[in-house]
């Protein structure tokens, strides 16, 4: 059976010769500026592809941290002010004395007390080192005791469970001792 004509005819095989807008499909749509969208002239945003540039993320994620920690610290101060407790002052770089003034014999004080405490800071190290040496060595020690320990025992074993009766066939009785002995032994 063939299939139903359309109104237009079947010389086109049951297609439409025109596209939904009415024009012919072999016409050129004419050329119109406005439709165009303008060059932006703005510089290239790393924010839209984070991928391209990495040292400009990298400082505006390091920004954007300091003043999210700066925003934290003011309203931190700004609650402690509200509910009345003490607000801690700021450090300040060099001891004061007594006066608020800085001296210069502070300065050699802390110098003198910088060295001490690295001085004291490489002999507590020196001591950890060799603590860690000495438990690493104890260790060591250890480790060829049992060694030696196994070694002796696997011998014994070795020489216990090689017995044989005039047949060829391996003596039960020993084997049954050293299962006893193992079992002993994890209890």
């Amino acid at each position: 059976m063939a299939p139903p004509s359309s109104s237009r005819g079947n010389q086109h095989g049951g297609k439409k010769p025109y596209n939904n807008e009415g024009k012919k499909p072999y016409e050129r749509k004419s050329y119109n500026r406005d439709d165009k969208k303008p060059y932006s002239r703005k510089p290239y945003d790393a924010k839209a592809n984070k991928y391209i540039n990495h040292r400009e993320t990298k400082l505006r994620e390091i920004q954007h941290n300091l003043t999210q920690r700066a925003r934290l610290r003011k309203h931190y101060f700004k609650d402690l002010k509200e509910m009345g407790e003490a607000i801690p002052e700021k450090s300040t770089r060099y001891n004061e004395d007594s006066n608020g003034e800085n001296s210069k014999g502070d300065y050699r004080d802390r110098k003198a007390q910088a060295q001490q405490t690295y001085k004291e800071r490489m002999l507590i190290t020196k001591q950890r080192k060799a603590e860690r040496h000495q438990a690493r060595e104890q260790e060591r020690i250890e480790k060829v005791k049992n060694i030696e320990r196994r070694e002796k025992e696997r011998e014994s074993n070795k020489e216990r469970f090689s017995q044989r009766t005039g047949r060829g066939q391996p003596l039960m009785g020993p084997r049954i001792e050293g299962l006893l002995e193992k079992i002993k032994r994890d209890e």
